[in-house]
């Protein structure tokens, strides 16, 4: 028979949809400030940079269930990010203004691997 354990000392693990679903939002906020710096750091404008954060958050939301909990939630969250910030750049390219793709993919690069952890800062 295996020893009692506290389940307050015990990591949950989502049972249905909704918990999963609040489970990853969760990982976002607690992200936020990080992922926030990261996309300023690319596209300097706040404005931009918070609708972005906001197509991010909906994209998150959209395909929680695609995210393993576990895993690299700041790869994951910078990779939706990424695709954004590009698809700003290419709207912008279509009007005469421009972001440079040359700044966008090393920034994201060089960001995913340090300091994060998938459950939040390091």
């Amino acid at each position: 028979m295996p020893p009692e354990t506290n389940p307050s000392q015990t990591p949950r693990t989502p049972r249905t949809p909704e918990e999963h679903l609040k489970a990853v939002q969760s990982l976002y906020l607690r992200n936020q400030a990080a992922l926030k710096g990261l996309v300023l750091g690319i596209v300097p404008d706040i404005n931009r940079a918070e609708d972005i954060l906001q197509d991010v958050f909906c994209v998150i939301t959209d395909t929680a269930a695609d995210f393993e909990l576990g895993t690299n939630f700041m790869a994951w969250a910078m990779k939706i990010a990424k695709y954004r910030i590009l698809e700003l750049h290419r709207a912008d390219r279509a009007k005469g203004t421009s972001l440079s793709p040359d700044l966008v993919a090393p920034k994201v690069s060089r960001a995913k691997g340090v300091g994060y952890h998938s459950s939040g800062l390091l």
